[in-house]
């Protein structure tokens, strides 16, 4: 301690101690030169100045050996800023601004990220459950239409893998209107196949789980709502097996889920999801919506043995001199 604040009372005294040491530093050659003229050495001075060397690599090193070399720079730093700002105000301010929103917008971004991604999920056995990327949901416009050739795994593919995945559901989140009697609202509406509530682990509180059935083309319309949602605008009343119309079309309420879920993005009811999809899936929001797909692993199945595992059976899969981008578990 008693170190440090010698060095500190050096950093503050700078200049007395910088003309301390060019004092130091003149004695130091001037007594080599007088040892060399009583040699003999006929030019003592030049070769007292080349032995000592130089003076201001000398005194660069000796700051450096405070170890508050660096405070220095960071002073100089400054006074350079504040002459910028000084001189071009209006540039350094626009700066500023800039800057403040970016911190603040990484900050904003890490707690999103935060909130989702890294605390642990209100699902069953969170650790077994995995999002899988660049898995595909059938698509069957109708008319005799049928898609090309297709070279991505698709969810029907993963509900096959029973050797890597217990359960698999794919769903995608949007918005639909509540023309309620009383309250018509906008509510967030996920978009799931038949296993997801099964796949996640988490059930009604109140009624049922999408059949299967319910998740094939031309389905009777069923609806599934959130807690919140029951409470706010449903007068938590038992509405299983009444009526909701969603942008116009009746659906059949079948359950209610438990307090604080809302999955996917804050979700206030979900309807099945076809598969294959159809138009008819996705006509009441207006267009189609991108769908993700999560699956539970197996016992004594790893992400990297899942990940391995599909890569080679969608490599199986491909058409001779057809790329595309690979399947990955996350």
């Amino acid at each position: 301690m008693s170190n440090l604040i010698r060095r500190l009372r050096l950093f503050l005294n700078r200049d007395s101690a910088t003309r301390d040491m060019q004092e130091e530093m003149r004695m130091h050659v001037e007594l080599r030169a007088e040892q060399l003229q009583t040699a003999g050495n006929t030019n003592a001075s030049g070769d007292a100045h080349r032995m000592f060397g130089n003076r201001t690599q000398k005194a660069e090193e000796a700051r450096s050996a405070s170890g508050l070399g660096w405070l220095e720079h960071v002073m100089l730093d400054v006074r350079y800023a504040a002459r910028r700002i000084k001189q071009k105000p209006a540039f350094a301010a626009a700066v500023i601004c800039v800057m403040s929103l970016g911190i603040g917008a990484t900050t904003a971004m890490f707690s999103a990220v935060d909130a989702a991604m890294l605390r642990p999920l209100p699902f069953a056995k969170p650790s077994e459950l995995v999002w899988l990327r660049s898995i595909a949901v059938p698509f069957d416009p109708g008319s005799g239409v049928h898609e090309g050739p297709f070279h991505r795994l698709s969810v029907l593919d993963v509900d096959a893998m029973k050797d890597l995945f217990v359960q698999s559901a794919s769903y995608a989140a949007g918005g639909l209107n509540v023309s309620d009697e009383d309250h018509p609202v906008r509510a967030n509406a996920g978009v799931v196949t038949a296993g997801f509530f099964a796949t996640l682990g988490v059930y009604p509180a109140q009624g049922r789980m999408f059949a299967p059935e319910e998740g094939k083309p031309g389905a009777a319309p069923v609806v599934i709502v959130s807690h919140k949602f029951w409470q706010q605008h449903l007068g938590e009343r038992n509405i299983t097996g009444a009526t909701l119309s969603l942008n116009g079309t009746r659906y059949q309420v079948v359950g209610v889920m438990p307090r604080g879920f809302g999955f996917p993005r804050e979700s206030d009811l979900w309807i099945p999801m076809s598969v294959p999809t159809t138009f008819a899936t996705y006509g009441a929001f207006r267009g189609f919506l991108n769908s993700e797909t999560i699956a539970r692993l197996a016992a004594n199945v790893s992400p990297g043995k899942a990940e391995a595992q599909m890569m080679a059976r969608w490599q199986q899969s491909l058409m001779p001199g057809v790329t595309k981008n690979d399947p990955n578990v996350t």
